[in-house]
């Protein structure tokens, strides 16, 4: 199937899920009215069995009303909140806090089906150890997640002392109670929803399975649109990226240059503690910054010369290049201010737009630098490299004019520490 293809199918689950949210309300609302209208009902007196067993008759009607509402309310809340959110990490986190908020939970792990080796892995968790995340893995049929992940079944453990069902896989060193739901998707399981251990203490009931279920249907249906997205995001990302080194290898002076400076940039951006948005977006697009220059002639890029005028005049049009190639691209809009602004300068005197000071993006003032050091420590056709002394002067050399002081500083510290 093409991306376009892949792309209409999100849409158009979208579209779905949007009316699921429209019609679930619809039906709690008509539930909620019966459930009122029941309640209005009274026996006075109990006439005999026909009327004992009427009012018993009502009030399971009612109790079950109760449930059937706060299963549709469940599934409205999640609906509601999942739909149309395709950043994956973000999705994950939106389903941990909603299930800590119907299950009064304190440990929940989502682990999801890794592709290339079939385990589970947690992808997402809350009251859980970082080693335990890096490090908890099980096969498919391993364990109760694996087990539940094969079968496609849920699990309710209250005491695991007392469990038989799983006595060959279960640690049985403490009394836990657990329940671990499956993520199914057109009939396949691609991750497990794990929850541990109530606030206070309470035990797991029949009615926290049914909303844990309930929620892992949901947000399975979500997880996978999700995981199809990214998997857009990084082919066309892939594409781009590779048409950069394809570029690079054309022009050996610069043959490693964007993966250099994406690497200077981010132990810059760490030395100044950048938020981890900022260093995400250095990760994904820092090679990017001159993608732009796939539009200029190689012959200019290689010139071992003096650039005429003209020339030079072309070199600078690289960063409105680079944005035209990405601006089509949603998820790529976010490298706009890198690929556009890195080669602005502190005093006003950069190109291609000649901001100054504030007006130059973060992130850009960190690639200019970042892109300047690359540069001194790189032959040219038209000289040889410096040596890392010597950019490191010039660096300082021009803080307060080409840069901005606040980032030479860092760049420095950090700069010094790197080993080449």
């Amino acid at each position: 199937m093409t991306k376009n293809g892949n792309l209409r199918i999100i849409a158009g689950v979208g579209k779905i899920q949007k009316t699921v949210v429209s019609k679930t309300k619809q039906i709690v609302e008509q539930l909620e009215k019966t459930k009122t209208a029941l309640d209005s009902i009274k026996v006075e007196k109990a006439v005999g069995n026909e009327a004992k067993q009427i009012a018993e008759q009502l009030e399971k009607t009612k109790t079950a009303l109760d449930k059937k509402i706060k299963q549709l309310n469940v599934l409205h809340k999640v609906s509601e909140t999942l739909t149309l959110q395709l950043n994956i990490e973000k999705l994950l986190t939106s389903i941990i806090r909603l299930i800590s908020q119907r299950t009064l939970t304190e440990k929940i792990s989502i682990m999801l089906v890794d592709k290339k080796t079939k385990q589970l892995r947690i992808r997402a968790a809350k009251g859980v150890t970082k080693t335990k995340i890096k490090t908890v893995k099980f096969k498919i049929g391993e364990g109760v997640a694996g087990w539940v992940a094969k079968e496609g079944k849920s699990v309710l453990i209250k005491n695991t002392l007392k469990e038989s069902r799983f006595e060959n896989i279960i640690t049985r060193s403490e009394k836990r109670q657990f329940i671990c739901v499956p993520m199914k998707v057109r009939g396949q399981t691609i991750g497990v929803i794990n929850v541990e251990e109530k606030v206070g203490g309470l035990a797991f009931t029949r009615d926290d399975l049914t909303i844990l279920a309930t929620i892992g249907y949901e947000a399975a249906i979500a997880v996978s649109n999700a995981l199809l997205f990214d998997e857009l995001q990084q082919s066309y990302f892939n594409t781009i990226t590779a048409l950069v080194r394809a570029m690079e290898a054309k022009e050996p002076y610069t043959q490693g240059h964007s993966d250099r400076v994406k690497k200077y940039a981010l132990a810059i951006a760490r030395e100044v503690n950048l938020s981890n948005e900022n260093i995400e977006l250095i990760k994904r697009f820092g090679a990017l910054h001159d993608i732009g220059k796939i539009g200029i002639p190689i012959r200019i890029l290689n010139k071992p010369d003096k650039l005429t005028k003209e020339e030079w005049k072309i070199i600078k049009s690289h960063p409105r290049i680079g944005v035209t190639i990405i601006e089509t691209i949603d998820f790529m809009k976010l490298a706009k201010p890198i690929i556009l602004s890195h080669h602005e300068r502190y005093d006003g005197k950069g190109y291609p737009m000649r901001l100054r000071d504030k007006k130059i993006p973060l992130l850009a003032k960190i690639f200019s630098i970042a892109d300047a050091y690359d540069a001194m420590l790189s032959d040219r056709p038209y000289r040889k490299a410096f040596d890392k002394e010597y950019a490191l002067s010039e660096l300082a050399r021009g803080a307060g004019t080409q840069f901005d002081p606040r980032f030479v500083r860092a760049a420095i510290r950090s700069l010094k520490k790197l080993k080449e």
